[in-house]
This record gives C-alpha cells, sequence and structure tokens, in this order.
C-alpha cells in the first residue's frame, strides 16, 4: 500500500510538471502579416508598429515608403546600382556586393550586358569594383523590388536608383555575424492599389497600429501561416490610423512531436529531482540537520555570498549579456522546427531546458549563477572539511568573488560558461572520492 502511494504521488507530480511545462512553453507560427489598401498619392507612406508590452519603439516598426511612381507590366522602370565614392570612416574597405535582385517576390537574372564594370562571383554574388561601376537594367515592376547586399566591417556605400529617386545605403556592419541587409522600394499599381507585407514577429503582440496619411485607405489585414490565412478584426480611430488587438493570438502552439519528447524528458528529470531533494531531508533527519549540523551552515554561508555578488552583476547587465550568436542558440531552442548546425546539439537542448522553466533569456544567467554558487560553496566547504583553516579560505573566496571576470563570465549567455563549470564540478568529485578511499571516510 505504502509503495502504491508512492508511486501514485511520483506520476500525479510528474504529470503536473508536464502540464506546466508544456502551458508555458508555448511558441508561435511563422506567419506573414499582409496589408491591402489604395492611395490617391503614388508616395504614400503605410506605417506599421506593434507593442509587446515595452511601448511602441523604432525596433518593432516597419515603414513601407512608395516611390512617386505607378507600377505595371505595360511599362518599365530604369534600375540603377552603383558604388559611392566615400564609405564609413570606420569600414576596413569599401566594397559594395549585391547578393540577389527581386522584383514582384520572385529573382531576376542579371545578364552580362547590364554590368558595367563589375565582376559576378559564384557564391557570393556581383561586385561592382569601382566608384564607377554600375548595373543598369529596364524592367517592369508591379508592387515591389528588393535588393540585397551583403554586409561586413569592409563594406562601402551602395547607390541607388529606382525610376528616377536616389538613395544610399551604407553597408558597414561591425558586428560579423550580420551577413546582408536589404533595400526594398513599394510601388501603387495603375489604380492606385496596394499590398504589402513582412514576417510577423514569433513572440506575443498586445496591439498593433497601422498609420497612413490622409487619401490612404487601408482595405483589409490578415495574416498568412503555413495551413490558414485568416482576416484580422481592424478598429478604425478618428484619427485614421487602425487598431489590431493581439494579432497574433491564434498562433500560438504548445504541441511537437519531438518538444514534446523533451518536455517529458524533462518532467521526468525534475520529478527524480525533487524526489530525490525529498528523501534526502528525510534522510539527514529534517530540515535544520541539512542547514546547521556538523557545520553545513558554512556551506550556505558561501552559497548565498556568491549568489547576492552574482545576482549584483545580474541586475547591472539583466537580462545578461548577449550576442547575435547567443540569441540564435536562443531562437533555435525555442523553436521546435529549427536547428542549427553551427553549434553543440546538447548546447540547444541545455537551453530547451531554461525554457522550459521560465521563457525568459534571463533565465541563463540565474541558472549558470546557482550552480556557480553551489560549485564554490562546495569547494570551500570541502576544503574546510579537509582540514583548511578559515583564516586562509576566507580571503581566497573574497578574492575569487571580486574577479571581475568571473562576474562577468557568469551573466554571459555562452556555452563555455556551462562547459568551464562542469569541469570544475568532476574535478571536485573526482577529489572528493579520492580522499574518502584515502581517509577512510567523507570529507
Amino acid at each position: 500500500m505504502k509503495l502504491s502511494r508512492k508511486i501514485t504521488t511520483l506520476v500525479a507530480f510528474f504529470l503536473l510538471v508536464l502540464t506546466w511545462v508544456v502551458l508555458t512553453s508555448g511558441w508561435y507560427e511563422p506567419a506573414r502579416l499582409v496589408i491591402n489598401g489604395r492611395a490617391e498619392s503614388s508616395d504614400t507612406i503605410v506605417d506599421v508598429r506593434w507593442d509587446s508590452g515595452a511601448g511602441y519603439n523604432d525596433y518593432e516598426q516597419r515603414v513601407f515608403q512608395f516611390l512617386p511612381t505607378r507600377g505595371g507590366v505595360s511599362e518599365t522602370h530604369q534600375i540603377v546600382i552603383g558604388k559611392a565614392a566615400g564609405k564609413n570612416a570606420e569600414s576596413s574597405g569599401s566594397q559594395v556586393v549585391l547578393t540577389e535582385l527581386r522584383v514582384d517576390g520572385r529573382g531576376v537574372s542579371i545578364p552580362a550586358a547590364a554590368l558595367k564594370q563589375t565582376r559576378f562571383i559564384r557564391g557570393s554574388g556581383w561586385l561592382l569594383e569601382s566608384a564607377d561601376s554600375e548595373i543598369q537594367l529596364d524592367l517592369p515592376i508591379s508592387r515591389s523590388i528588393k535588393f540585397t547586399f551583403a554586409t561586413n566591417n569592409r563594406s562601402g556605400i551602395a547607390l541607388l536608383s529606382v525610376a528616377g529617386q536616389q538613395s544610399l545605403r551604407d553597408l558597414y556592419r561591425r558586428n560579423w555575424e550580420i551577413l546582408s541587409t536589404d533595400a526594398k522600394f513599394w510601388l501603387l499599381d495603375e489604380n492606385g492599389n496596394f499590398s504589402v507585407s513582412f514576417d510577423l514577429p514569433r513572440y506575443p503582440i498586445d496591439m498593433l497600429h497601422i498609420n497612413s496619411p490622409a487619401g490612404t485607405q487601408v482595405s483589409s489585414v490578415f495574416l498568412e501561416a503555413k495551413f490558414a490565412r485568416s482576416t484580422l478584426p481592424m478598429v478604425q480611430q478618428e484619427s485614421g490610423s487602425i487598431l489590431i488587438e493581439r494579432p497574433n493570438r491564434e498562433l500560438k502552439r504548445f504541441i511537437h512531436p519531438v518538444q514534446l519528447g523533451f518536455q517529458m524528458l524533462f518532467s521526468l528529470l525534475l520529478t527524480w529531482g525533487v524526489w530525490s531533494a525529498v528523501e534526502t531531508v528525510i534522510r539527514y533527519g529534517g530540515i535544520k540537520n541539512i542547514f546547521a549540523a556538523e557545520h553545513r551552515w558554512l556551506f550556505w554561508l558561501f552559497f548565498v555570498g556568491s549568489l547576492c555578488v552574482y545576482g549584483h552583476w545580474l541586475l547591472a547587465f539583466w537580462p545578461g549579456v548577449m550576442s547575435v550568436d547567443s540569441l540564435n542558440i536562443w531562437r533555435s531552442a525555442l523553436f521546435p522546427e529549427m536547428m542549427i548546425n553551427n553549434h553543440p546539439l546538447l548546447n540547444e537542448i541545455w537551453y530547451l531546458f531554461h525554457i522550459f522553466l521560465w521563457n525568459n533569456i534571463a533565465v541563463v544567467p540565474i541558472i549558470q549563477i546557482i550552480l556557480l554558487s553551489s560549485l564554490i560553496a562546495g569547494t570551500f566547504f570541502f576544503t574546510f572539511r579537509a582540514g583548511v583553516k578559515l583564516r586562509w579560505l576566507v580571503p581566497c573566496y573574497g578574492l575569487l568573488l571580486l574577479s571581475v571576470p568571473v562576474g562577468l563570465y557568469n551573466v554571459t549567455l555562452w556555452k563555455d560558461v556551462t562547459f568551464a563549470i562542469l569541469v570544475v564540478f568532476w574535478a571536485l568529485v573526482s577529489s572528493f572520492f579520492y580522499f574518502a578511499k584515502e581517509w577512510g571516510k567523507a570529507v
């Protein structure tokens, strides 16, 4: 009877954890937001902003600037791609490489006759070699044209001209993870109609705001997902702007076969961990003995001290020190259909387990702080039990907590941090078993 009650309790706790993990680690399906409408003036603007809880800002925004000419298949528009004479002051070069040209969503093949002092490099694109380099085309454009350029810390400035409208694009990027940038232009058709679209962010959106000048009317807004297309209800404001509340609420998903397997594994591990902790407390005779008996208060003192110091580091760099690289790993772990092949698979699974605990990127440095604080406390307590006096341990402990590299790495989303903690952990475990065997007693 006692065994069956224990099994029932474990199964119930496992199901509770699994339900909690599934319901708190949902994700959003990819989708495009499509806006259709009509404008009287050719050079109109459609400004789309969305609020995800932090208010409207320039990052959560798409601005569609239309060219002062009408599109259509009956006439062609002159397109000129050139290289400006200057460059960004921080750039170490001035190269301009066009990687792709798309008209109305379709790729365009550039003939050799359109190239002037421009060389095509297989696998890279069209390299404009000097300020006199040029790519000139005459193409029919119905709705849009998009230029894609390679970007790095050696890039220059691209000069674009579409239907007589010129613009410059600085291609310099200090971050080497940013490999390309797009320059896109939109046109009305012969009747003044337009259709613009962009990939909707895959996180919860509270409110979406569409603003356009007088004479521009938005007729419909809908989402295009993989298996569905849905029209969104619009609320017209007196100012003429349009509000759409929670536009992607129907895109949230909770069940994926592969992710469900990891969720079950995580729930099993968490159930085992909690049950082991409960049995440890019982074996040691209660919580009081866990914290106080045999000088264990010293372990908890070391632990809390480390936790407080590194917690202040995290508050200063909340929600953690990140790079494009670490954000890519987090994104790959968050979306079940995504897997990147330039990072260890175990690191992505490790991040996935973090998401199951709390779907916030700050959970990574929080877990690292807890693990490192436990490791520091265990190391110093182990050394104290081995016979080293506190007057030697406390200065070393203080120097460790004041170490800037340790504090900074602790709040950085970097796979090497977890690896380093594991290396020190297994070294400590090996030492523990060695001395326990050498002295014939637990240290």
